[in-house]
């Protein structure tokens, strides 16, 4: 497995940074950092070798941080891959370079937000979870690096679940967790499904996908947000899985994501998938 790791050397950064090193040891990835810098806009005046000048500068300065931040912790962590040093929008850099390079996981860090953050979502990770970068692991700057006791994925029914719990299963291996398919179901809603086809998911996932660990909870709730915080801090969930749908710019301001939603107002890692539907569904 390989994880793209970007950092802008900030604390929430190297924080994040650390998170992916911890989850990469017992799966044996590599962690390949990456660094997308801009240089300051030249003046007009300046002559065009102070220019080149200027960017090797900011190219060095670059490449000596991303090393550094290496040796400071490959001795608990031997899981660095050579690092990457890129001029660029770091948004852009991020997924053009995810893409190349064909990373199972791009991991960044988050800092902590308050109200008028939570509704913007202004940083550099939320412009890539926007971009549709998947999968993206987002881990919160308040996220302790802990071992991976308890794992929620929370489905909504699309096909590519399976797919998605499978990947989410190898990592449970390696930490031995429990793995809680979860749905909750908003009272009143026009789309509610028959009991019966819960069970029918659980089977299917169950006779597709061997793991001990791995159980299925439907609940009923008035408010779907409010639910999935109260379900993480009661069963001390320390990594959630959610699905990003792609929506239109009007979609997002009438009826906002809850992977978005999911990212502003949780403290444990947020692990966001692509989901789809296929024509052929076996669900």
């Amino acid at each position: 497995m390989k994880f793209l790791v970007p950092t802008d050397f900030s604390k929430n950064s190297k924080h994040a940074i650390r998170y992916a090193a911890h989850l990469a040891k017992p799966l044996g990835a590599e962690v390949i950092l990456l660094h997308a810098w801009n240089q300051i806009p030249a003046s007009s005046e300046l002559e065009e070798l102070s220019v080149i000048t200027g960017i090797e500068y900011f190219a060095e300065r670059s490449e000596h941080s991303l090393e550094k931040t290496i040796r400071e912790l490959e001795n608990s962590y031997p899981v660095f891959a050579q690092p990457i040093s890129k001029q660029g929008f770091a948004p852009d850099v991020i997924k053009s370079l995810a893409a190349e390079i064909n990373v199972d996981l791009v991991i960044m860090g988050r800092r902590g937000m308050g109200a008028v953050g939570r509704m913007i979502l202004g940083s550099v990770s939320s412009k890539v979870f926007t971009s549709d970068v998947r999968p993206l692991l987002v881990v919160p700057d308040k996220t302790a690096i802990t071992e991976l006791n308890e794992i929620v994925f929370a489905t909504d029914f699309y096909d590519s679940d399976l797919e998605h719990l499978k990947v989410i299963t190898k990592i449970a291996r390696a930490f031995n967790s429990n793995i809680t398919v979860l749905h909750l179901r908003q009272k009143g809603s026009a789309h509610e499904l028959p009991s019966a086809f819960f069970e029918d998911y659980e089977k299917s996932i169950r006779t597709k996908l061997r793991y001990a660990g791995l159980s299925f909870e439907q609940r009923e709730c008035s408010d779907l947000h409010e639910a999935y915080e109260t379900y993480v801090k009661t069963n001390h969930v320390n990594l959630i899985s959610v699905a990003g749908v792609h929506r239109s710019l009007m979609e997002q301001w009438v009826n906002p994501s809850f992977s978005k939603h999911i990212l502003g107002h949780t403290d444990i890692p947020v692990l966001v998938f692509a989901a789809y539907d296929s024509e052929n569904s076996d669900f």
